[in-house]
């Protein structure tokens, strides 16, 4: 259903017979101020039970809508597995990465999160990362996370460095984390050797995306 510019009656019809869906492409499609509300309402109500991918790409959703979703899916529904936010306008407050970092550390079965081209800070981030953190110590499965294209470099000195030292944090201890994209978030060379003690106790993780920071290979 990409790209179909769909309200909140159109999306409230299509979802009454979606009780069987496991995949769903709404990117590039959600207009009108109650549609979220009505996806939230859909997802609450048991319709989606059985998603296990989940695309809003491209959508204005805003913090206060991810916060939404976020409740919605941990309630309702128990086999997602892929969940892409690219490109929807979160991040801005911290809310939206407590929301992700609840969701993720209550999931069971969640292992692709895409949250590339969005307004993460250090300070947003830093929830969201300690719930990726949660994720592994949980038992979760998450095993690929894109949040290129952020500014995790973004607040305080202190900020930054209490950020990097969960992203550290996460790199030492989770296991399950198989491909991360941190590229483009203008991180500085300070910022990127904070990882260092972190990288060098990992054994599992197969993709690392660095370009577009200030890091440096000695």
């Amino acid at each position: 259903f990409a790209g179909n510019r769909m309200n909140g009656d159109g999306l409230e019809q299509l979802m009454t017979s979606m009780y069987s869906v496991v995949t769903l492409d709404l990117s590039e499609n959600l207009s009108g101020p109650n549609t979220m509300a009505r996806l939230v309402t859909g997802i609450q109500s048991g319709t989606l039970g059985k998603l296990e991918m989940l695309d809003l790409s491209n959508n204005r959703i805003s913090d206060d809508g991810v916060e939404h979703l976020c409740e919605a899916l941990a309630l309702g529904c128990h086999a997602l597995h892929s969940l892409s936010l690219l490109d929807t306008h979160i991040g801005l407050s911290e809310g939206s990465g407590r929301a992700l970092g609840s969701l993720l550390s209550s999931s069971m079965s969640l292992e692709v999160l895409c949250l590339h081209w969005n307004y993460f800070t250090a300070k947003s981030a830093y929830p969201l990362l300690r719930g990726v953190h949660e994720n592994g110590s949980n038992l979760g499965k998450l095993a690929r996370l894109d949040l290129s294209y952020n500014n995790l470099s973004c607040g305080s000195a202190l900020t930054s460095e209490r950020a990097m030292h969960m992203l550290s944090s996460v790199l030492r201890d989770n296991m399950k984390l198989f491909h991360l994209d941190i590229g483009f978030n203008q991180l500085t060379s300070a910022e990127c050797l904070l990882l260092r003690d972190g990288l060098r106790a990992n054994k599992t993780l197969w993709g690392l995306h660095l370009a577009g920071n200030g890091a440096i290979v000695v």
